[in-house]
């Protein structure tokens, strides 16, 4: 099932992850990354609205400085490895939580140091019934 899915700091904290340092990362590992550096007026704060190729389809997603992650037209099997690569950019153990737009009331931590198979079970399981 397509979806979006939010990946963020818990409630209170930030990542220590710019927009910049995130846009730099994502063109190393996606060649061809489509990248703009927007604003968003209602919160006063620039974000990196972006889109990459994945399994031969574009999908799209935002970055907004210290989170979340919004990760677009995807599945949970499309978006894990990505999730966990991001995770893996933070300090060891950071903590983080997501939550599918289709499921909004679902707000699940994920492990310290997740996987990609873990990430993918999770976002599996929060899925709407």
């Amino acid at each position: 099932m397509l979806d979006t899915f939010f990946v963020n700091a818990p409630e209170g904290a930030r990542w220590p992850l710019d927009i910049d340092t995130l846009d730099q990362h994502l063109q190393e590992r996606f060649p061809g990354m489509n990248g703009w550096i927007r604003n968003a007026p209602a919160l006063g704060q620039d974000y990196l609205d972006f889109d990459i190729v994945l399994d031969g389809s574009r999908r799209t997603g935002s970055y907004y400085g210290g989170g979340p992650l919004i990760l677009n037209d995807g599945d949970a099997e499309d978006w894990a490895p990505t999730i966990a690569w991001l995770l893996s950019l933070l300090p060891s153990g950071t903590p983080a939580v997501a939550m599918r737009e289709s499921n909004p009331e679902a707000i699940t931590p994920l492990p310290a140091d997740p996987s990609p198979v873990q990430i993918q079970q999770i976002l599996e399981q929060i899925a709407p019934e």
